[in-house]
């Protein structure tokens, strides 16, 4: 499957540790612009509006055929490793860890228990239902956490232009005045003291009059948004799916990538098809039920196969 036809992101708003919106029309437009949707869950706790929208039998047939699957993000890269709450190197240093969501399984499991309470769903149903949303999770690979924190090290080791794009970025909302900052007038050099310590030697307070620890916390908000792009590329890679970005990353990903990934953004491609969808009147599906015969039927018809690769051609 060519990676560009999968498709991997957030469907549902997060409101501290629940959910306050879940973008089903947005789901939809994916099912059927792309050839696979991975919805990086947050535990599963989508499934009783998608099961409401869709209807149990169009829910499950969904996953049935791979158009559907969840993953869970379940790793994050430290950037300011700390004991008790303490920092324990110096100042514009930095040494990555990872942190793990620990007995993810058991969180996604209680997600089903809501399965339970649906009228009418008898028991042996509702098992079948269970396996089936279970095998349509898709887990990060053993190696994930350790490829990562390696990508963390290597971009800071190499000093990548990454770094450079984030503080121009930040350097002036924290002068609070308007203009851009080139990335390139930006001094910043790396040294690697002891093993995967690294010193981002700068010259941020002669340059702007930064404190210290103003210039410390800058640093630290360049390197956590170059690794942060780090885990959306390793998705990417573990899960074969492209997945969308912001505006605002655009520098941080080119001077990551030089611009080889800007092409595949299905970003584009899917606020061009909101635009067709708006220009024709066509009303949005939140709220609706959706009929998933239908929706298969018209994401299968050679119009809706013709009109994507019409739409790759806008978007490349």
């Amino acid at each position: 499957m060519n990676v560009r036809q999968s498709i991997l992101g957030e469907i549902a708003t997060p409101s501290g540790r629940t959910i306050s919106a879940i973008d089903v029309g947005g789901l939809v437009r994916r099912l059927l612009l792309f050839d696979r949707v991975v919805i990086k869950s947050f535990v599963l706790k989508e499934l009783p509006v998608l099961i409401q929208a869709f209807g149990r039998t169009g829910f499950a047939a969904l996953m049935e055929v791979g158009l559907l699957q969840f993953t869970f993000p379940t790793t994050a890269v430290i950037v300011e490793v700390a004991l008790n709450g303490v920092r324990r190197l110096p100042l514009d240093h930095f040494s990555f860890g990872t942190g793990q969501v620990i007995e993810i399984d058991k969180k996604a499991r209680s997600g089903l228990q809501f399965l339970q309470g649906i009228p009418g769903l008898k028991s042996q149903e509702r098992a079948g239902l269970e396996e089936r949303i279970w095998k349509s999770i898709l887990w990060q690979p053993s190696a994930y956490s350790t490829d990562l924190l390696s990508q963390a090290d290597q971009d800071v080791r190499s000093n990548t232009p990454a770094l450079r794009a984030a503080l121009a970025q930040r350097i002036p909302i924290e002068l609070g005045r308007p203009g851009p900052i080139l990335a390139k007038e930006i001094a910043l050099e790396v040294e690697e003291p002891s093993t995967r310590v690294f010193h981002l030697k700068n010259s941020l307070s002669a340059s702007f009059g930064f404190s210290p620890e103003k210039t410390h916390e800058l640093l630290k908000q360049a390197v956590t948004a170059a690794t942060n792009l780090n885990t959306r590329l390793a998705d990417m890679q573990a899960f074969s799916a492209i997945t969308g970005f912001a505006a605002n990353e655009a520098p941080l990903l080119f001077g990551k990538l030089a611009g080889l990934m800007a092409p595949l953004n299905p970003k584009i491609g899917e606020a061009q098809f909101q635009r067709v969808i708006e220009l024709a009147g066509i009303p949005d599906f939140n709220g609706q039920r959706v009929n998933v015969e239908l929706l298969m039927k018209a994401r299968d018809s050679a119009e809706c196969r013709e009109f994507r690769e019409w739409l790759v051609t806008l978007t490349t």
